[in-house]
């Protein structure tokens, strides 16, 4: 993330991202957690949950289950 960025602006620009690929955070499609970097961790890390029945491009093998996880792990830019 940039340096100074908040909570805020990162939740944003991960909303941005994920309703460009037609997900809507109002209707709960997904989840997103956000772990800020600290001295002793200097990363930041995005979570994004979204349920499978949302991902699948068919259905061909039934209707699936649980959801997809997907973590990026960022080292902090800056002073802390």
């Amino acid at each position: 993330s940039l340096p100074g960025s908040t909570n805020g602006e990162v939740l944003s620009a991960v909303q941005g991202y994920l309703e460009a690929a037609g997900y809507s955070f109002g209707e709960e499609e997904y989840n997103v957690s956000l772990t800020r970097a600290t001295v002793g961790d200097p990363t930041e890390t995005v979570t994004i949950s979204i349920p499978m029945q949302r991902v699948s491009l068919t259905h061909f093998f039934g209707t699936p289950t649980g959801n997809m996880t997907i973590t990026a792990v960022i080292p902090k830019e800056g002073q802390f």
